[in-house]
């Protein structure tokens, strides 16, 4: 397209389309627009090549075409079937020299790893000038898509020009992100241009004028910003180190608060309190006179209170086992903290590695459809807890071939990590500890077995850190509403590692604790008996 609505140009593949294109031009005042019955990507565009100096786009997120029945000159600029880049390829066919863009691309277009994706990100960032990369939430295009987006500013040039990228991170566009698209202010506050001004308060909720005005200011004092910020420049040489990477999570740095935590002494000094007091208490209940042959149905008010006196006692009880097992939970971490030190900090000085370092492999787990019969029992992302747990309650199972056993088995010391799900539970990393008998990894799911010269309880303890869970919801990126951090991003995470004696007196550690808290959940389980026991004597008459 051209600045001049009146000498726009527009394609349409659809009669639909074709119709719903000239209506909205005319509503916009051109009242003989040029819209044309033309395929874009399959035919060739000779006669429109190098003809515009402004592209404005929201091509589809996704779709593939046979190689035979894509335009040869495109397929010349990008060797691939996938219409997403397909579409930027011919942009910048229809482009002149000097011509700028503004492209609306799926998320997938910033960091896929295929030879075009990254082919094409060269392109752009190398032989042409890649002006900003514009994060959007996800959810501005619903109820019609959910996929997360982002908007492509670059100028043809066809001898680069690219010295620094533009990030900005809009958190809200002025409408809520659920399928209602509501709008969250006033209508005068509302567009990239309001007729209001904006409070800071007013910001949070619509970011489009800021966006605006920061762009003004790129090439000044954006430079400035540090990468903590809303949005930030980076120079091309970074982008070429990441092998052009355009995603934003990649180059936004998260800002890690420090964290105060209990010593190890100080909790296992709260539990051997505890401890006494539910011993004292379970005894109280089980040695006080309390039976009595009461058969009423229902007992005088002096027997109601005392009835209550004793399930209030019990269920103190089971309230002091509980909050021992949750500072159980904790006293990993705190362990793990007294002997290596906050890993934002690294005070031991440990040599810094990056995860892949400490592997001896990372491995997707399998695709094969599960269902409630097959030889294997199969981990899934459910079977993950938020803690770092392995939960068995809930699995489902499938037959592997032999050829498939070494790849999708898991076995005693295996670290499973979570690659796909919500942005709060992506993530989620728990250990294999002393499986009865072999079971599978979905393919949600990385299995990450560590080398020798490593603990894997070390690293499950690093990825189940505040700053482990901080750096991978920086890094995790949004697909179809699904949060996503593959096996090789994983591996780039920087680690401390210290000597394997200290990772395997650790080890020895988190197994004791991971002994008591099996002996507490086991004393839980008496009481919750012991509790539904007392409260059915209760109703019956008989306590």
């Amino acid at each position: 397209m051209v600045a001049d609505p009146k000498k726009c140009k527009l394609y349409a593949r659809q009669l639909t389309m074709l119709r719903i294109g000239s209506m909205n031009m005319l509503l916009h005042g051109v009242e003989n627009p040029d819209v044309r019955y033309k395929d874009s990507l399959a035919e060739e565009h000779s006669g429109d090549e190098e003809s515009y100096t402004l592209v404005l786009a929201n091509p589809p997120f996704a779709g593939s075409l046979d190689y035979e029945n894509t335009a040869k000159d495109l397929q010349a600029i990008v060797k691939t079937k996938k219409t997403e880049l397909l579409f930027l390829a011919l942009f910048l066919r229809l482009l002149k020299p000097g011509g700028r863009a503004a492209v609306i691309v799926p998320d997938g277009v910033l960091f896929g790893s295929s030879k075009a994706h990254k082919e094409l990100r060269r392109l752009l960032v190398e032989e042409q000038k890649l002006d900003a990369v514009i994060s959007l939430p996800g959810g501005v295009f619903k109820p019609y898509a959910g996929v997360s987006t982002a908007i492509l500013l670059f100028t043809k040039t066809n001898s680069g020009g690219t010295d620094f990228v533009w990030f900005y991170d809009v958190d809200a566009d002025g409408w809520s992100l659920d399928d209602k698209r509501a709008p969250l202010l006033s209508e005068d506050k509302l567009g990239a241009v309001p007729a209001a001004f904006l409070t800071a308060e007013e910001h949070t909720k619509n970011n489009l004028p800021d966006v605006l005005s920061r762009w003004q200011v790129r090439n000044t004092t954006e430079r400035e910003r540090l990468r903590t910020a809303q949005s930030f420049c980076v120079p091309k040489v970074d982008i070429a180190t990441q092998g052009y990477d355009l995603s934003l999570n990649r180059y936004k740095e998260v800002v890690h608060e420090e964290v105060e935590h209990r010593t190890p002494k100080d909790i296992l000094a709260n539990l051997a309190k505890l401890e006494a007091e539910i011993q004292q208490g379970t005894m109280n209940i089980v040695n006080a006179k309390n039976i009595s042959e009461i058969l009423v149905p229902v007992p005088p008010i002096k027997e109601q209170r005392r009835i209550a006196e004793v399930l209030d006692r019990a269920e103190e009880i089971r309230s002091k086992r509980r909050e021992a097992i949750a500072q159980l939970d904790t006293l990993i971490k705190a362990i793990f903290l007294e002997m290596f030190g906050n890993p934002v900090t690294n005070p031991k000085g440990f040599t810094i590695r990056k995860i892949k370092d400490l592997l001896e492999s990372a491995s997707y787990g399998t695709s094969e459809k599960s269902s409630s019969e097959g030889e294997f029992p199969v981990l899934r992302m459910n079977n993950i807890t938020r803690s770092g747990e392995i939960d068995l309650t809930d699995l489902k199972y499938m037959d592997l071939a032999d050829s498939q056993k070494e790849r999708y088995l898991v076995r005693s010391g295996d670290v499973l990590f979570n690659r796909t799900n919500s942005a709060e539970l992506v993530g989620k990393t728990a250990i294999i500890r002393n499986i009865s008998s072999p079971m599978a990894f979905a393919g949600y799911l990385v299995r990450l077995r560590v080398n020798k010269e490593n603990d894997p309880e070390y690293l499950s303890a690093f990825l189940n850190t505040d700053y482990s869970k901080r750096v991978l919801r920086g890094m995790c990126k949004s697909i179809i509403g699904m949060a996503n951090i593959n096996a090789t991003e994983v591996q780039t995470i920087k680690i401390a590692q210290p000597p394997l004696h200290l990772q395997q007196e650790f080890a020895h550690r988190v197994e004791a604790v991971e002994k008591l808290i099996i002996a507490h959940r086991a004393s839980l389980s008496e009481l919750d008996a012991l509790f539904a026991s007392l409260q059915h004597r209760a109703f019956r008459g008989e306590l």
